[in-house]
């Protein structure tokens, strides 16, 4: 299996202050390519209608409803084109939209999310769990904090914060992969507050020689 890799110098997030559409420019380089958007939606419930880039019709991974009418969604785009582009979020509503794009190499082209799952939960601790099936899948989560942003804990990073207007939207990941089995992504917020959430583990291409974690180094002997 090959080695997932965040393509953290073309990270961006984006603010749509009040509106039913919203478009952004992101760029995409690197081979094996995973391209994730979270967004919060404010206001007006299950409301995104499609999220395009280049064009390309991003799928919806997992959504969850959260306070006051608004929703955290995730998509994700296999092999989005590289090069700079535009990214076009349409809604059914009028809304306050926060969109966090993190795209990741090295990432299985037929079935880059084995699984995901949602939740909510009142607390300054967060450690969910999620079932991986691929070796070293990578686990990645993305959310809504109220009025604040999250600390990374264990194994854990935040990859990228969108804080505007009293509100935080961010994805997480593990910076690394991780066995099969049950795995957890671990993050803080302070003082204690509802998160609304997803998880989701994000599978590495096939065939791509050894696995290094940022820690290691590989000698080849011929």
């Amino acid at each position: 299996l090959g080695a997932i890799a965040a393509d953290d110098t073309n990270k961006t997030d984006s603010f749509l202050s009040s509106g039913t559409s919203w478009t952004f420019a992101a760029t995409t380089a690197g081979s094996d390519r995973l391209m994730t958007i979270c967004t919060f939606a404010y206001g007006s419930g299950d409301n995104l209608t499609r999220i395009t880039y280049n064009g390309a019709t991003s799928t919806i991974a997992a959504k969850i409803a959260s306070d006051a009418g608004g929703y955290t969604f995730m998509n994700y785009l296999v092999a989005p084109d590289t090069g700079g582009h535009n990214v076009v979020a349409t809604h059914n509503a009028t809304i306050q939209g926060f969109y966090t794009l993190v795209t990741y190499t090295g990432v299985d082209q037929t079935t880059p999310i084995t699984s995901s799952s949602t939740a909510s939960a009142n607390s300054t601790t967060f450690s969910p769990t999620l079932t991986t099936t691929v070796d070293q899948s990578w686990m990645y989560a993305c959310g809504r904090s109220p009025s604040r942003g999250v600390t990374a804990g264990a194994s854990t990073i935040v990859r990228k914060t969108n804080v505007t207007s009293g509100d935080a939207a961010w994805v997480l990941d593990s910076d690394g992969g991780r066995s099969t089995g049950s795995n957890a992504i671990n993050w803080t917020v302070s003082p204690s507050q509802t998160n609304y959430y997803i998880v989701a583990a994000i599978a590495p291409a096939a065939g791509g020689g050894a696995v290094l974690t940022p820690n290691q180094n590989m000698i080849l002997f011929e």
